[in-house]
């Protein structure tokens, strides 16, 4: 019957009962080879922030920031407030979102492979010259090729790891990414420490960089490209052979299956991290306390990125940015009251030791909310819900995205701390809240869910099916009717009316209590339905 629907138990279910294969080890190198692309990006951000506070840096490059750390009668808020400072740093987010255009086309062509290969010379390169910087150009400039660097790997480490790792391992090793990012921005916080006093200090806290992105160079050498790409570029047999290797067995007939279809039907906010030790340093406290601040945050980041890694496939995508986006939206208008009352009730321009000690744990839950949700999210979601046809194009337009609103804050976060003061802190409060309810009505669920299953829920949601199209949309529900009509015989096991938007209704668990039971019926009533590791819903007919 026209929009009707069936709802498959766990040995029927469409073909993911098929997909054979263990987390072997194999799998695991890939992923931390490939992932450790973030510890580029990670030691980058990390490393930034601490150098531009060394006083031999600034009096190098930027003096005028140097003379207002030393006057006594800039305001707190100003300290920074340096238009080639923030051009230095966010440039490297220009560089990013202008390469990623290009990464994409690459990745398609010449696969995963080549583009990781190219992102860690171009990073090889930058760190040459700004280590050896001499003047500030030649500093731009190494900071530019850093960013064509990190413009390449951002955009297809997450795609690459999606399409290696076992469908119900996906989420953990996919966020391996953000993990990595988050380790580097951690080891570029102690080397910051630990150079501070030495002379010289500023130019091997940026040179250390070029050991991860030889360890990518290497790894991406070594690497076997990802079976996916190579079915797209007309190689199936060793895609195949690629294919055994990762699941440890040779019955890998029904994944390797779904890849082929996929591929013929395709013929058819980092301010809070680079910034960090230079808010502190306007807040106050001293170079010394503003780095171990710093790492104090970092060691926090590493370890609930580590909770998300964990937490992605148990508790699903969409969950875990409606927590860690209203975390995040609660901490910012806490900072934002503290520094409105305390600045306007203090004399001088130092927070009194214990709110700075409150502010600093406020930043900590802050970043423990960033780091189990929209951090490694951020990779995950869009590098999984594209088709193969637009998969590279897609997760090369958030990468672009992420770098054109990261290129915005860094260029523009200072003069923004500056002109609005405390206000800053809640407007990016409200943007949080924006993010939340965006990913609580119309983010899918997709853990545990091949990739190449991912686009039923957009077909079947309420508001995403509109945009694709109904053509389309239909067209995808048929072929996955069947498929699941040709493993099952066309037997139907039970029908059910169709539910909200058109999407088909399905047995549903009842909600658990509490937050969690809030946001499950929320949910449920914003697509209509959410796939679960025990039922998946097919069309009728």
């Amino acid at each position: 019957m026209a929009g009707g629907g069936v709802v498959l138990n766990r040995a029927s279910m469409a073909n993911i009962q098929d997909y054979h294969g263990r987390l072997t080890f194999y799998v695991i190198l890939v992923a931390a080879v490939a992932a450790a692309g973030g510890l580029l990006f990670g030691y980058d951000i990390g490393v930034t922030g601490g150098v531009e506070a060394f006083d031999e840096f600034q009096v190098k490059f930027f003096p005028d920031v140097y003379e207002a750390r030393h006057s006594t009668t800039t305001s707190p808020y100003c300290v920074y407030d340096s238009q080639k400072m923030q051009a230095f740093t966010s440039s490297l987010f220009l560089a990013g979102l202008f390469s990623s255009l290009f990464a994409a086309k690459i990745t398609q062509m010449w696969g995963r492979k080549m583009t990781m290969t190219l992102g860690s010379i171009w990073f090889l390169i930058g760190v040459g010259l700004t280590s050896g910087a001499v003047q500030i150009g030649m500093l731009v400039v190494g900071r530019l090729c850093l960013g064509f660097g990190i413009g390449f790997v951002n955009q297809v480490a997450p795609l690459y790891l999606s399409e290696m790792a076992p469908f119900n391992y996906r989420g953990g090793l996919n966020v391996c990414f953000q993990l990595c990012i988050t380790i580097g921005i951690l080891f570029a916080q102690l080397i910051n420490y630990g150079m501070q006093n030495v002379t010289h200090g500023w130019r091997i806290s940026l040179a250390v960089a070029g050991g991860p992105a030889i360890a990518l160079f290497i790894g991406s050498i070594l690497l076997p490209e990802s079976p996916n790409s190579l079915v797209e570029r007309g190689r199936p047999e060793q895609a195949r052979r690629i294919l055994e290797k990762l699941r440890g067995t040779p019955q890998v007939d029904a994944e390797f299956n779904d890849i082929v279809q996929g591929v013929e039907s395709s013929k058819g906010i980092r301010m809070r991290e680079f910034y960090v030790p230079v808010l502190f340093s306007s807040l106050g406290t001293g170079r010394k306390t503003a780095l171990i601040n710093t790492v104090v945050i970092g060691a926090v980041n590493v370890g609930c990125t580590v909770i998300a890694v964990l937490a992605v496939d148990r508790f699903g995508r969409r969950f875990l940015l409606v927590e860690g986006g209203i975390q995040c939206c609660i901490m910012m208008i806490i900072v934002g009251v503290v520094l409105g009352v305390e600045f306007s009730s203090v004399s001088g321009t130092i927070l009194p030791k214990p709110v700075a000690r409150g502010v600093l744990a406020v930043i900590c839950l802050f970043i423990a909310g960033f780091a189990w949700s929209w951090g490694p999210l951020g990779w995950l979601v869009p590098s999984e819900i594209q088709p193969l046809e637009t998969r590279s194009a897609g997760t090369a337009a958030a990468v672009v995205s992420n770098f054109l609103w990261t290129f915005v804050v860094g260029q523009v976060f200072l003069t923004m701390l500056c002109t609005m003061r405390f206000g800053v802190f809640l407007f990016f409060a409200g943007m949080l809240a924006i993010m939340s309810a965006f990913a609580l009505f119309f983010v899918p669920e997709t853990k545990g869910l091949p990739v190449e299953r991912i686009q039923v829920l957009f077909a079947r949601h309420w508001f995403w099916r509109k945009w694709m199209g109904a053509a389309a949309a239909e067209d995808i529900i048929a072929k996955e009717a069947a498929r699941a009509a040709a493993r099952k015989g066309g037997a139907a096991e039970a029908a059910y009316p169709a539910g909200p938007g058109g999407g088909p209704t399905v047995a549903r668990k009842t909600p658990a209590a509490g937050v969690a039971g809030l946001l499950e019926r929320a949910s449920q009533f914003s697509s209509g339905w959410a796939p679960t590791e025990q039922q998946f819903i097919v069309p009728g007919d």
